[in-house]
């Protein structure tokens, strides 16, 4: 989908899914796009139940990106993306 569509912004889980033998958290996710040119800029918002470590609340703090903690109500971090996300790539007021 990242390759085919334009992404306003990414909610983001540190805690992924992977298939056995291969694993990647939302870090490594998070550093793979701000390494791609097409996804650099891409607002991204954290998600996540997991307790970050202070290291990990650098990472977040060095790129830039907010770390909310679940549960947390969704219309939050609604209103934090309606600040972040370019408006030529909201189709609809219902989008966000």
């Amino acid at each position: 989908m990242l390759r085919t569509e334009p992404v306003a912004a990414v909610i983001l889980d540190l805690q992924l899914w992977a298939p056995p033998g291969l694993s990647m958290s939302g870090f490594d996710l998070l550093s793979i796009m701000r390494g791609t040119p097409e996804y650099a800029c891409v607002p991204v918002v954290i998600l996540t139940g997991k307790t970050l470590s202070p290291v990990e609340h650098a990472l977040a703090r060095q790129w830039d990106v907010p770390v909310f903690q679940k549960p947390q109500r969704y219309a939050v971090v609604i209103d934090y993306l309606k600040t972040v996300v370019r408006p030529e790539l909201i189709h609809s007021s219902n989008e966000l």
